[in-house]
C-alpha cells in the first residue's frame, strides 16, 4: 500500500516537475527573443542617424563647386595642380570634422587616381572592380560594401561624384571609411558581458543595408567576396536610405 502511495505521488510530482520546466523555459526563451528585438530596434534607430549623417556630409561634399570644377577640369583635360590639391581638406574633412564614425575620406578622378590624400594611389587598389560599377550605376547614391579587405577595423563605401555642369556625367568617387567599432551594441545581446558588433551588409548593389547581430554558436555565412561575417541573431532591421 506504501509503495503504491509512493510510486503515484512520485509520478505526480515529476509530472508538476516537467510542466514547471516547460513553462519556465518558455518564458525565458520569449523574455529573450524581446530582449534581442528590443535592442535591435534601438539599435536600428541609433544606426539610421549615423548612416543618414554620413549620407548627407558626403553629399555635401560631392557638389561642393569647388570639388565640381576641380573635377569637371580634369575630365577636360587639365588635371589640378598641386595647390589646388593642397586647397582639398578643408572641404573633404567637413564630414570628419562634424563625425566621428568616419575614419578617412578620399578623393579619386574619373579614371581612379587619388587626388586627396596627396599620393597618387589608385582607386582601384582599394575597392573591387565591381564595387566602382555599382557606384557608377547609383549615380551619385552611397554605394556600402562592408568590411574593408586592408582594414578589417572600418567599413568601406563608395559615392560616385556626378558632374551637374556636364549633364551628372561620372567625374570622380569618394571613398569613405568608417569606423566599425561604432557599430558595436552597448549592451550584450547573450548576457555574456561580450559587446556584440551590427554588420552592415549590402544588398541590391549597396543601396540597401541590414543590420546583421552576430551570435557567437552559429557558422557564419558569406558577404560577397567570400568574406565571413558571424551569423545573426533571430532580429534583422532593415535599414532605408
Amino acid at each position: 500500500m506504501l509503495l503504491g502511495f509512493l510510486a503515484v505521488m512520485l509520478l505526480i510530482l515529476t509530472f508538476v516537475g516537467y510542466l514547471t520546466f516547460r513553462s519556465v523555459s518558455t518564458l525565458l526563451k520569449n523574455n529573450a527573443e524581446k530582449h534581442i528585438q528590443q535592442t535591435a530596434v534601438q539599435a536600428n534607430g541609433r544606426l539610421e542617424g549615423i548612416l543618414e549623417q554620413i549620407n548627407s556630409l558626403t553629399t555635401l561634399v560631392s557638389t561642393n563647386e569647388y570639388i565640381q570644377q576641380l573635377l569637371l577640369r580634369d575630365l577636360e583635360g587639365q588635371p589640378p595642380t598641386f595647390a589646388e590639391r593642397q586647397a582639398l581638406p578643408p572641404i573633404i574633412n567637413l564630414v570628419q570634422l562634424y563625425t566621428d564614425d568616419i575614419k578617412s575620406v578620399e578623393l579619386y578622378n574619373k579614371d581612379g587616381t587619388r587626388l586627396y590624400p596627396l599620393d597618387g594611389s589608385s582607386l582601384k587598389g582599394k575597392v573591387p572592380g565591381n564595387l566602382i560599377e555599382q557606384a557608377t550605376q547609383k549615380e551619385g547614391s552611397l554605394v556600402w560594401y562592408g568590411i574593408d579587405p586592408l582594414d578589417p577595423t572600418s567599413l568601406l563605401a563608395v559615392r560616385q561624384i556626378s558632374l551637374i555642369d556636364r549633364y551628372f556625367t561620372t567625374g570622380g568617387y569618394l571613398l569613405i571609411r568608417s569606423d566599425r567599432s561604432k557599430f558595436a551594441l552597448e549592451d550584450s545581446l547573450s548576457g555574456e558581458g561580450e559587446k556584440e558588433t551590427i554588420l552592415l551588409l549590402a544588398s541590391d548593389g549597396g543601396s540597401s543595408l541590414q543590420t546583421m547581430i552576430p551570435s557567437h554558436r552559429k557558422q557564419p555565412p558569406c558577404l560577397p567576396g567570400g568574406r565571413e561575417i558571424r551569423q545573426q541573431q533571430s532580429a534583422t532591421v532593415p535599414l532605408s536610405l
